[in-house]
């Protein structure tokens, strides 16, 4: 299928065809030193793409269960938990290797002039063969965030209103069930605009030092944050969160950052 044939191609059919956006992040694996080992850049994908992975892990799931000696599974055995998340597993694979390509430019397309960029997995079997468990979940979660900063879907936090209810609804629920209701890209989305919000009060106070009672003082500087991690000194006092997230908006890597840093404290809560 292409553009209506009635003569030069429509400019808006010229624009989807354009190459897919991508972002560039540090590989989630550390050297001894604790530094990444390289960075990956990861591509959007099209609906082509998503349909040609769920096909092929269908079929290396059918594959990997004859290999097994299993035999054939039948439909209830197929919507089991575990079969559908061995299923999903694949499914992430197949779109990683797809997705996932070299930070710097291997040659330039002599026709467009385009970068190309090499495929750093040549198939889904290398990805189960070198990554861990964890390095898969991190790459696929950063596609996530990709497909959602390119995509159609309207931002969670689009102004201050949106961030007090959410934090209104958590304090009220006291627990972070209410974040199971989020999808991924928004729950880093979300984490992000807290971040900001706790960085303003905690740059509003320190101005305010020098106007407070020496014992208010002293209780007040074990919450403050190294607000510098933030970048910049801004006065944020008078600035409301579209205008920050505008002047500075959520890099990928800061949101995988602040997920993880989430991901670990619900852990140590559940403990």
């Amino acid at each position: 299928m292409g553009p209506i044939d009635d003569g030069e191609p429509a400019e808006l059919w010229l624009k989807l065809c354009e190459p897919a956006p991508s972002e560039v992040i540090d590989f989630p694996r550390k050297d001894r030193n604790g530094n990444p080992v390289g960075k990956i850049r990861i591509k959007v994908l099209k609906m082509e793409d998503h349909n040609k992975a769920r096909i092929k892990a269908t079929k290396a799931l059918k594959d990997a269960v004859k290999a097994s000696g299993v035999g054939e599974l039948d439909k209830v055995e197929m919507e089991t938990e575990a079969i559908r998340e061995v299923l999903g597993d694949l499914i992430a694979h197949e779109l990683l290797c797809m997705a996932c390509f070299t930070d710097k430019e291997q040659l330039t397309d002599e026709k467009t002039g385009e970068p190309i960029y090499g495929k750093v997995f040549a198939t889904p079997g290398h990805i189960r063969q070198v990554l861990t468990a964890d390095e898969t979940l991190v790459l696929f979660k950063a596609y996530q965030l990709v497909q959602h900063k390119y995509g159609p879907f309207e931002l969670t936090i689009q102004d201050d209103r949106d961030l007090e209810a959410w934090i209104n609804r958590l304090k009220e629920g006291g627990s972070a069930f209410p974040l199971t209701l989020l999808p991924f890209p928004q729950l880093a989305e979300l984490t992000f605009a807290l971040s900001e919000k706790i960085s303003m009060v905690c740059q509003l106070l320190e101005s305010q030092l020098s106007n407070l009672p020496p014992t208010l003082v002293s209780d007040l500087q074990s919450c403050f944050l190294d607000t510098s991690l933030f970048g910049g000194q801004p006065s944020l006092s008078t600035q409301s969160y579209e205008e920050i997230s505008q002047k500075s908006p959520v890099k990928l890597h800061s949101a995988l950052q602040l997920s993880q840093q989430h991901k670990d404290t619900f852990r140590t809560e559940e403990r």
